[in-house]
């Protein structure tokens, strides 16, 4: 078996390794090649710092890392990792982090990052020997919303948002967004998502950024002296009228009132993750 890099391996072979690998996982799906190129593309995924295991020229093993600023400092941000189960339980993965070891020292990279199923109990062990430590907990939520209307706030104006003050976004937030959730992975695809506001006398209040395709919402906020008066539900109550079903992922363990509120409109906490980092 051979440890590459991923930069001449074609999205075909990787999308064929990423159903294999993840035939088996806690969360059952199948990636196409447009979702992966979607998805990658936001996570600012360096095929040339990612690693590949190929054997007799198949690939049977990846580590796919997205590369920028964050925190402060250049990190490297697995995106995803797998071994098909025919390959498995020979430290494969770690194998794949000590190639590239060299490669990151010579790219300036200064911390790496990656998410991970809590229930995933081997991966944290991999994760862990490869020198990562657990720095916060997500919870993911998905669902129907389900708000009365008849009982929203008044006064209240949504509009689309054209032009994002990105910037103006964090006064909204109640945590630091995730890798793929940050303003940067969704500037990455703006084309793909929607920005919605809700004016309380022309001052926006609170937004959501949702993607069209399918209602997911990676970033939500309403001004900290406008909350617990009903604009999150006046807000969600408009996404509802646009998507039968949406997800929320990623939601800081800490932020207690967030986790609540989705609670409230009806989604269901449908699993949860560790982010993992670790510095050079």
């Amino acid at each position: 078996m051979e440890v590459i890099t991923l930069d001449k391996i074609p999205i075909s072979d990787l999308t064929v390794c990423f159903n294999q690998a993840f035939s088996d996982y806690f969360v059952k799906f199948s990636a196409t090649e447009s979702y992966l190129e979607e998805r990658w593309k936001g996570a600012g995924i360096d095929f040339s710092l990612s690693s590949g295991v190929m054997d007799e020229g198949k690939l049977v093993g990846f580590i796919v890392n997205g590369v920028r600023d964050w925190n402060g400092l250049k990190t490297a941000f697995n995106s995803g990792t797998g071994v098909i189960p025919t390959h498995r339980g020979n430290g494969l993965t770690e194998k794949m982090y000590q190639s590239l070891k060299s490669k990151f020292i010579e790219n300036g990279i200064q911390s790496l990052a990656l998410e991970v199923i809590q229930e995933n109990i081997k991966a944290i062990h991999v994760y862990e020997k490869a020198g990562l430590k657990i720095r916060r907990g997500f919870h993911c939520f998905g669902g129907e919303i389900k708000i009365d209307s008849t009982k929203l706030a008044q006064g209240l104006v949504i509009k689309e948002i054209k032009n994002p003050k990105w910037e103006s976004f964090k006064s909204f937030y109640d945590f630091e967004p995730a890798w793929e959730n940050n303003n940067e992975a969704i500037k990455t695809c703006e084309e793909l998502y929607s920005f919605w506001g809700v004016e309380n006398k022309n001052k926006l209040i609170a937004y959501a950024i949702v993607k069209n395709k399918n209602g997911d919402i990676p970033q939500f906020g309403v001004l900290p002296e406008f909350r617990s008066q009903g604009v999150g539900k006046f807000l969600f109550s408009h996404i509802s009228t646009l998507h039968s079903s949406i997800r929320s992922n990623n939601i800081d363990a800490s932020a207690l009132s967030v986790l609540k509120f989705l609670e409230t409109i009806g989604l269901k906490n449908t699993v949860n993750q560790y982010e993992m980092v670790s510095y050079l």
